[in-house]
């Protein structure tokens, strides 16, 4: 078998979260408030910005203000029939009103103080851009995030939320959270001195931090023999409660199974892996071979195909980094180059000089918007299909999935009696030794080659 590479990606993009109104506050029942409809949830993360404004406080104050904006609407609920106990709770809700009017023109004025440094910073042409902190995420709440979209299904809404290479990188699903437990042929992929899998993280703007996965050791690169006993198996927990609801309409983790040394491109390929079940994955190797001009068009390496030509004439030669050509990669690779010219930064590929765009300057943050909006409609889409030719020698791998019910409760017993540290990794569904939930945040799959 050919050696090959795997990208599960789950399906979030940030490790944050909004707060549910509708539910108790943990100052008042003990429950932490997850996803859901109320007063406007900043998502500015960076905790302090460069000129000294706190942002940590500036969040805090939005939290005690839902916090009296629950404890208002339990007094409202509470005390809804007329007697002493209504007329003091109508005190109390007056004052609560007061002290919510000033909350709430506290964070409005520091939120304008933050947006008029920003754009100052931008504006100022002695700054050095790259002194700007990108880690903030310039919206003053849901709303005005959410309006941005203009899909009854909100598909597009990821197009208006710009983050930096360095916020997916910070805030992204890390792989120790990811993966619980990894084997390869039957053997653990790590050990206390030496891994069997090496484990690479990139960024994508729609999926959040990536992770390929490809062995380390030569002699066990090629898979020789099929079966249910070989393969890569991995147990993967989502973390599903991390989840950004406005961004993730589903749940689960996809998977793309790619050759050695070619760039991943998940929004072109890969499955769904579905959390609660076991999925069982088998490849099965393809390899095209098409002929060359005078028969057929096609592409050897990047180095010599049409888009090459077009990046050296365009001045954008950096962007030619890697050699092993694929249809997907080149058609990335050529509208991210349309986006740098456009709008003075990119999309996925950071190489060179070039940087993603950032979301607190709002000149790249509307050009980048627009570019996405328009692009499939745009000649430029035309001329990256005449730039890019299908690859010469092209591998393919075809997958089929099948599924079964997981965990079995009492296996997953045995296994943290075993491993007990892997109760960490499980979360909250492991307890005492027990494992005790229905697998809603994890989900198990085993990779299979055959020929």
């Amino acid at each position: 078998m050919a050696k090959g590479s795997v990208t599960p990606v789950v399906s979030r993009s940030f490790e944050y979260h909004t707060d549910d109104l509708t539910r108790s506050h943990p100052n008042f029942e003990g429950e932490h408030p997850r996803g859901g409809q109320g007063p406007p949830t900043s998502l500015l993360l960076q905790p302090t910005s460069r000129e000294g404004l706190r942002l940590d406080g500036y969040l805090k104050y939005h939290h005690a203000a839902k916090a009296l904006y629950i404890y208002k609407h339990q007094c409202l609920l509470r005390d809804s029939n007329p007697g002493p106990s209504s007329q003091q709770s109508a005190s109390l809700i007056s004052i609560l009103d007061g002290i919510l009017h000033l909350i709430e023109s506290y964070i409005d004025k520091q939120f304008e103080m933050l947006r008029q440094m920003t754009q100052t910073l931008h504006l100022n042409n002695s700054m050095n851009p790259s002194e700007i902190d990108p880690t903030a995420f310039c919206y003053k709440s849901i709303d005005e995030f959410l309006y941005r979209s203009k899909t009854v299904d909100l598909s597009d809404i990821w197009m208006s939320l710009t983050v930096t290479k360095d916020s997916l990188q910070k805030f992204g699903h890390q792989e120790e959270d990811l993966i619980i437990h990894c084997t390869y042929n039957a053997r653990n992929c790590y050990n206390r001195t030496y891994s069997i899998v090496a484990v690479n993280a990139y960024p994508s703007p729609r999926y959040g931090l990536c992770h390929t996965i490809s062995v380390n050791q030569l002699s066990l690169q090629n898979v020789t023999t099929p079966g249910l006993a070989l393969g890569l198996r991995l147990t993967l927990n989502i973390q599903r409660e991390e989840y950004l609801n406005l961004l993730s309409p589903e749940y689960g983790a996809r998977l793309l199974v790619h050759p050695a040394g070619t760039y991943p491109t998940l929004q072109r390929g890969g499955v769904v892996l579905q959390p609660g079940t076991k999925t069982y994955v088998s490849v099965r190797m393809r390899k095209i071979d098409r002929l060359p001009w005078p028969y057929g068009e096609c592409t050897y390496e990047f180095e010599h195909s049409p888009l090459a030509s077009h990046l050296r004439k365009t001045g954008q030669r950096e962007l030619l980094k890697h050699r092993i050509y694929t249809y997907e990669y080149c058609q990335t690779l050529c509208r991210d180059a349309y986006l740098l010219k456009q709008c003075d930064c990119s999309e996925e590929i950071t190489q060179g000089n070039s940087r993603f765009c950032d979301p607190c300057n709002i000149t790249q943050a509307l050009c980048r918007t627009n570019f996405l909006r328009k692009f499939n409609r745009n000649p430029r889409s035309r001329e990256c299909n005449k730039f890019c030719k299908p690859a010469c020698s092209d591998i393919r791998y075809d997958l089929t999935v099948s599924r079964s019910e997981w965990p079995n409760s009492q296996h997953q017993y045995f296994i943290l009696k075993r491993w007990p540290l892997l109760r960490e990794k499980f979360g909250p569904a492991a307890s005492d030794g027990n494992y005790s939930g229905q697998g809603d945040g994890q989900m198990p799959f085993d990779l299979k080659y055959i020929k």
